[in-house]
């Protein structure tokens, strides 16, 4: 979508992506990418750089295997499983 926006008598021309908009306060949303999905190596936690806000790391081939960066620069490893198996995440 293309906009023409005036601000102080000058036309200016801004291109916005919508992704979301909310009905209650008609206030649209960029969407942020906080997972990124990759093989994790030994190396993997190394090549990533902190971002703005925190994001996850999460394999493709070990399902429930996470690493969290955050804006601050640490890393935690985590996974996800269940007891013997069977109901719910743990």
């Amino acid at each position: 979508m293309t906009y023409l926006i005036t601000a102080n008598l000058i036309p200016v021309d801004i291109d916005i992506m919508m992704t979301k908009q909310h009905q209650s306060n008609k206030v649209t949303r960029l969407k942020v990418v906080r997972n990124v999905y990759e093989n994790i190596t030994n190396k993997t936690a190394g090549q990533h750089v902190p971002r703005k806000y925190e994001f996850y790391i999460r394999d493709k081939k070990l399902t429930g295997f996470w690493i969290r960066v955050t804006p601050n620069g640490r890393k935690v490893y985590g996974c996800y499983g269940r007891l013997f198996g069977v109901g719910a995440h743990q």
